[in-house]
């Protein structure tokens, strides 16, 4: 407050600190209200809010019943971090909106790009507006901005690159982006965003709100979700969300009894007395919104009287609730009995909220409760524009704007947006709820009726809404039926391009309700597909199969659900004999891209079987029918990239890289820059089996850079993987480490729960390279959880191998013993000849420690013959190794000798640079030469086991890891103090430095 020349009073004096969004304008009149009884709750909000200034990135879940007070709690912070320079942007979630694919995040998007919808302008307009804002914000982004139209509900022509993508990636390039644009606009700023009633959040935004959840911790970004309890078992959304690791929960109670006075006395502006406050207090719960919704039924109908300064009840309720034996007198005063229960105070008022709201808005004039009754049908949220087309006496705006000022001096609705295009708000959900119960059902269907058509006038464009609301109507009329059918059908399909599956699921659900389409039924099968709900799918597909009148492409199309069907649960016969019907029919049609189609898909199911003939005369046949037809290109790059995948699995590395480059030539020449980005990352893996990591790693990186335009997060993931595996293959696991790391945060993210095990497997196997044996076991076994829920015996069988290694050299030989076994038994039924090989290996040499020289030989032989037939010379230095030492154990030194040099000879042709660990081989080797008296052998062999350890010590850039890498692990410890000792004048064990590294 200020004293300005001509101004007798003080006068007020304010400060611009910050943007006031459209979204937010309510929260402001809400800050204006005093907050009682949550200084804990608040204490805990600035505490985030000033980790979040600090750079850490905060989540927290506002938790509490209707009414507990979540919004006036979210007002008052915002306007503490708005002062504290904070971004605020808003948005709340309607019920009505609930299957509307980013309704709730629509607003949110809008004020991030300082882009307002203009209602009054055309699409191209809107577009040409909304291009203009990302060019000037990012030009990258261009490329995704037809996903921006999907989001904000604009007809943005599509792009080469994302015509390409299919709903689950345009989903996660659309997830990327908003990221993206959240965390650029959280580094010019701290920002806030809210969200309200989140138990009302939409499929599509639930993705991306917990992709934001997931995202970079380090951005100034703090994230409030705002809901009701939610009670029983809960979605997946939600306990995604209590699963996150770094989420703060707050929730809020009821008010206490002093809390309850304060918020009593702020209402009435004045001193209440102390009967009146426990009345209110028995009936309210300690809910402030049943507080205050009792406070305002109290005084509008005469209950409460303001004598001599001080808030009262009405004698007339005084003396009912002492007839009702409700009160004792206490020093000359009247007060409640402790003892009575709430529901014996009657002051003749409803006890539940929406029974209070009914009371007071009886007291509003009928033109005003018609008004909101409208109004309620709308939603929480509804325009002014919307509500006079809808209205059924066709009011003029400045009329309603009457009945609305009205409601809001009752403490009704209140305006969010004053400018031009006006928003008004309910002012509680409860509010809402309570008014549009008061209709009956045929007041209801009319009133939907009247809000489709606006609508339709006012905004064609939004079909969920339209689909709501003309199906609550009377859909026995013809007329409406199909209108309600057309929204339907509309809604269905867009939520099934935006990979809202459970949306579109609802939506064909609703829709086979008033008639059987097949193209609806094609729908559910696949949503029900994706969601992995197989029982539900095969009876939906078999309703398909049976579908009288089904065209030949439909028909072709069933048989190819079919295999899909199949081959997701395994029954790879059935989805070859489904695929031969698919061909069959696509034959008789002459159909060339169906029947090409059933090639390709016929290829895949035999190279996941490992029949690599069969696959590759499928992948061979697609390619003779694509070279005849100019329009199946993308079919003939398909062939190409799976005979390329067929050839790299028979390690017939030039004839696969020829097939990836025609691949590559092709979706380049499309413009496909998804597959693209493929060709390139298999070309990379291809080098890296070739052992050529420098040139795979260029590969990778170029797979990256298209795969972070597109916003291709799971290929992004795929790349970063390929990536530090490279890294960790070359030997510096310094570098694979934080690559690892991001790779992890982005498969959390994108809930990749496969994906999500290979990589937690990739830590195990590096923190068990470097020696980092307790990180190596949790990873590990939090690995072989994932495999578990996810059902994946290939992934255990692999993961378990690795833990029994780690297992072992850690000293814990039985354990390891027993988790070999259980490895061992599924490499064995899944006919992994490789994988069964190292597990005989490993066991080898775990029973060599333990004394059992008999079990390792047996494994150990097993191992070699497997590795023999395999053609793999390079994996058995170990093997020989291993038996080497167990045969000379029990005096059998012919065949240690024999076995010794094998190996020797093996290592030192290779040079040690195929072989996984050959410091360790040529260790065990100098032990058994040097006890059959080889001591000129032995030395070479011991030395050359120092050279190469040093040498890959030298490779890793990071110091702590080089340094447990050499001392940490057992065989290397060794290796340093026989090289110590063998190295007169030295004064170290020869650990290289940082600079020499």
């Amino acid at each position: 407050m200020r004293k300005f020349k001509g101004k007798e009073q003080l006068q007020a004096v304010y400060a611009v600190v910050g943007e006031l969004t459209p979204s937010t304008a309510h929260l402001a009149a809400l800050a204006a209200i005093p907050i009682i009884g949550r200084d804990a709750e608040m204490a805990q909000l600035r505490t985030a809010m000033q980790q979040t200034l600090a750079g850490q990135s905060t989540l927290i879940r506002l938790v509490g019943e209707a009414g507990a007070g979540k919004s006036q709690m979210t007002s008052h912070f915002c306007a503490e971090a708005v002062n504290a320079g904070f971004r605020i942007l808003y948005t709340t979630c309607q019920s009505t909106h609930q299957h509307a694919a980013y309704a709730a995040l629509r607003p949110l998007v809008r004020s991030l790009l300082h882009y307002i919808d203009g209602a009054q302008t055309s699409s191209n307009e809107q577009v040409a507006q909304l291009t203009a804002v990302v060019e000037a914000t990012n030009p990258a982004w261009l490329l995704r901005l037809p996903l921006l139209g999907d989001l904000l509900d604009l007809p943005i022509p599509e792009n080469r690159t994302t015509a390409a993508f299919d709903a689950a990636l345009r989903q996660e390039a659309l997830t990327s982006l908003i990221i993206e644009i959240v965390q650029q606009a959280a580094g010019d700023q701290p920002l806030v965003l809210v969200i309200e009633d989140v138990h009302w959040l939409d499929e599509a935004s639930q993705r991306i709100v917990l992709a934001l959840a997931h995202s970079a911790p380090s951005s100034r970004l703090l994230l409030l979700l705002a809901h009701r309890p939610v009670h029983g078992e809960q979605p997946g959304f939600f306990r995604e969300l209590a699963g996150l690791a770094h989420i703060e929960t707050i929730t809020l109670f009821e008010l206490d009894a002093s809390g309850t006075r304060q918020l009593v006395r702020n209402r009435l502006q004045g001193e209440v007395g102390a009967l009146a406050l426990e009345v209110i207090y028995a009936l309210g719960h300690g809910n402030p919104f049943l507080n205050e919704e009792l406070v305002d039924a109290l005084r509008e109908g005469n209950r409460l009287v303001h004598e001599q300064g001080v808030w009262q009840l009405a004698p007339a309720i005084i003396e009912e609730l002492r007839r009702a034996n409700c009160l004792m007198r206490v020093e000359e005063t009247w007060r409640l009995r402790p003892e009575v229960p709430r529901t014996a105070v009657d002051l003749g008022l409803p006890t539940s909220l929406h029974g209070l709201v009914l009371a007071r808005l009886d007291r509003l004039p009928e033109s005003t409760k018609l008004t909101l009754k409208v109004a309620s049908v709308i939603g929480r949220s509804f325009e002014l524009t919307i509500l006079a087309a809808a209205h059924p006496r066709n009011l003029t705006p400045a009329a309603l704007t009457e009945h609305l000022a009205l409601a809001e001096s009752r403490d009704f609705t209140r305006l969010e947006t004053a400018d031009s295009h006006l928003i008004y708000l309910f002012r509680h959900n409860i509010t809402q709820e309570a008014v549009y119960q008061t209709l009956l059902e045929a007041q209801r269907q009319e009133l939907h009726l009247y809000v489709a058509e606006a609508i339709e006038r006012e905004a064609p464009g939004a079909i969920d809404q339209l689909a709501y609301h003309y199906t609550q109507c009377d859909t026995a009329l013809p007329a409406v039926r199909g209108k309600a059918l057309t929204y339907l059908d509309a809604a269905a399909k867009r939520a099934k391009r935006d990979h809202a599956n459970e949306t579109a699921l609802a939506y064909f659900d609703r829709a086979l309700r008033f008639e059987h389409r097949w193209d609806w039924l094609l729908g559910r099968t696949e949503a029900l597909h994706v969601l992995g709900r197989r029982m539900q799918e095969e009876a939906n597909l078999w309703v398909l199969y049976h579908f009288d009148g089904a065209s030949p492409a439909q028909q072709l199309e069933t048989a190819l659900h079919f295999a899909d069907f199949y081959e997701a649960t395994g029954n790879y016969d059935s989805a070859v004999a489904w695929t031969g019907r698919a061909r069959k029919i696509a034959l008789e049609y002459e159909d060339q891209r169906g029947e090409a189609g059933c090639f390709i898909k016929t290829g895949v199911i035999a190279w996941r079987q490992g029949d690599y003939a069969a696959a590759t005369s499928a992948y061979q046949s697609a390619l003779a029918i694509a070279r005849n037809d100019a329009s199946l290109m993308d079919v003939e790059a398909d062939a190409h990239y799976g005979l390329g995948l067929v050839l790299r699995q028979q390690s017939q590395f030039d004839e696969a890289q020829t097939q990836f480059d025609v691949n590559l030539s092709i979706n380049r020449t499309l413009g496909n820059r998804y597959h693209e980005a493929r060709a390139l990352n298999a070309l990379g893996a291809l080098l890296s089996m070739q052992r050529r990591y420098a040139a795979a790693v260029e590969l990778f990186q170029a797979a990256l850079t298209i795969r972070e335009s597109i916003g291709d997060r799971a290929g992004l993931a795929i790349s970063l993987l390929s990536t530090a595996q490279a890294f960790a293959s070359i030997g510096d696991y310094g570098k694979a480490e934080p690559i690892l790391c991001r790779v992890i945060e982005i498969q959390r993210a994108t809930n990749n729960a496969w994906d999500e095990m290979l990589t937690l497997n990739e830590f195990g196997i590096l923190y068990m390279t470097v020696g980092a044996y307790e990180s190596a076991l949790t990873y590990l076994s939090t690995a072989l959880e994932r495999s578990q829920l996810i059902n994946s015996d290939i992934g255990a069988a692999y993961i378990l191998c690795n833990l029994g290694q780690v297992q072992r050299d850690c000293g814990r030989l039985d354990l390891a013993q027993e988790t070999f076994r259980q490895g061992l038994e599924l490499a064995d039924a899944q006919q992994d000849e490789n994988l069964a090989a190292i597990y005989h290996s490993d066991w080898a040499i775990t029973a060599m420690r333990t004394g059992d020289y008999v079990a390792a030989c047996q494994h150990g032989e097993l191992a070699l013959k497997i590795f023999q037939e395999l053609k793999q010379p390079l994996s058995t230095p170990v093997v020989l190794a291993t038996l080497a030492a167990a045969y000379l154990a029990q005096g059998n030194t012919t065949t240690a000798t024999a076995r010794v040099q094998a190996a020797i000879n093996l290592l030192d042709s290779s040079r040690g640079e195929a072989v996984d660990f050959p410091e360790r081989d040529y260790w065990q080797c100098s032990q058994v030469l040097a006890q059959l008296g080889l001591q000129q052998e032995a030395e070479q062999a011991r030395r050359r086991a120092h050279e190469l350890l040093m040498e890959r010590a030298a490779l890793i850039s990071d110091a702590a890891m080089r340094e447990s890498f050499l001392t940490k692990v057992p065989v290397h410890a060794e290796i340093l103090a026989a090289g110590y000792r063998s190295s007169k004048g030295m004064n170290s064990p020869g650990v290289p430095s940082a600079s020499t590294a």
